[in-house]
């Protein structure tokens, strides 16, 4: 059991603006260090631009920090893999 005030858990958020709708997802909620988490492919995401993926310790506190990462959507089937 964690020590009280301590993250026992990371979620992760991906979120993406169109317009004026701004569209978040739930990814993951990562409980252990260095253990995958599949990423879900039941929702849409756009075929370009750009995103964030947010990275939230739960619960939460006052030394908890946030990390965001940006994320580019690519149409594989126009683009080439880099």
């Amino acid at each position: 059991m964690a020590a009280p005030g301590r993250a026992t858990a990371i979620v992760a958020r991906m979120s993406w603006t169109t317009g004026s709708t701004t569209t978040v997802h739930t990814l993951a909620k990562l409980t252990s260090y260095g253990v995958a988490a599949a990423i879900p492919t039941s929702f849409p995401v756009p075929c370009y631009g750009s995103g964030l993926v947010t990275f939230r310790p739960t619960p939460t506190s006052t030394a908890a920090k946030r990390y965001v990462v940006k994320v580019t959507f690519e149409d594989l089937a126009v683009a080439p893999l880099r």
